[in-house]
C-alpha cells in the first residue's frame, strides 16, 4: 500500500522553505485502504484453507463455505 503524495503543511517564516506532510484526512483514507486490503488477503486465506481442508465436509459444502467467505466483503 502506497502513501499519498505529500501535500505542503508547513512553511517555515524565517526561510520560505515548504515543509511536507500529510493531512488528517488523508492519513485516515489511507489507513482506511490498508484495513480493508488486509482484511480481504484474511478472507481469501479463510476460504482457501476451507477449500483445501477438511475433506469430510464434501466438495459442495467447501464451495458454498468458501463462498460466503469471500462474499463477506461485499456491500
Amino acid at each position: 500500500m502506497k502513501l499519498p503524495k505529500p501535500v505542503t503543511v508547513a512553511i517555515v517564516f524565517a526561510t520560505g522553505e515548504k515543509i511536507p506532510g500529510y493531512t488528517v484526512e488523508q492519513m485516515m483514507a489511507w489507513g482506511k485502504a490498508c484495513a480493508e486490503a488486509c482484511a480481504e488477503r484474511e478472507r481469501e486465506a479463510c476460504a482457501e484453507l476451507i477449500e483445501a481442508y477438511p475433506e469430510w465436509l464434501g466438495a459442495n459444502a467447501k464451495q458454498e463455505i468458501s463462498a460466503a467467505i469471500r462474499a463477506r466483503g461485499t456491500p
